[in-house]
C-alpha cells in the first residue's frame, strides 16, 4: 500500500500541475478576457502608496508561473523515482519469495 500511494502522490501532482499549466495558457490566450496576470501588469504602470500595488502584484503572478513551470519536471523526476522505487520493491519480494522456495545445497 505505501508503494501504491507513493506512486499515486507524484502523478496527481504532476497531472494537476499538467492541468493548471493548460488553463493558464488556455485563458491567457484569450484576447477578450483578462487574467489575474494580465490585468495587474497592465496596471503596473499606475503608481500606488497603497495596496494594491500592481506592480509587486505583477510579480508575483510572474513568480507564480514560473513555479508552476518549474513544477512540472519536478513532479515528473518524482514520479519515475517512485515508479523505480516500485519496480524494485516488485522485485526483492520476487527475489525473497523465489529464494525461500527454492532448495538450497546439493
Amino acid at each position: 500500500m505505501h508503494t501504491s500511494l507513493a506512486f499515486a502522490a507524484p502523478l496527481v501532482g504532476l497531472i494537476a500541475a499538467v492541468i493548471a499549466m493548460i488553463f493558464f495558457y488556455a485563458v491567457n490566450a484569450s484576447a477578450t478576457e483578462d487574467t489575474l496576470l494580465s490585468w495587474t501588469c497592465r496596471w503596473k504602470a499606475v503608481p500606488m502608496s497603497q495596496r494594491p500595488q500592481f506592480g509587486t502584484l505583477c510579480k508575483e503572478s510572474y513568480a507564480g508561473l514560473y513555479l508552476s513551470i518549474l513544477l512540472i519536471p519536478v513532479e515528473a523526476l518524482v514520479l519515475a523515482v517512485a515508479g523505480w522505487q516500485m519496480k524494485v520493491e516488485r522485485y526483492t519480494t520476487a527475489y525473497a519469495s523465489a529464494r525461500k522456495g527454492t532448495p538450497t545445497g546439493t
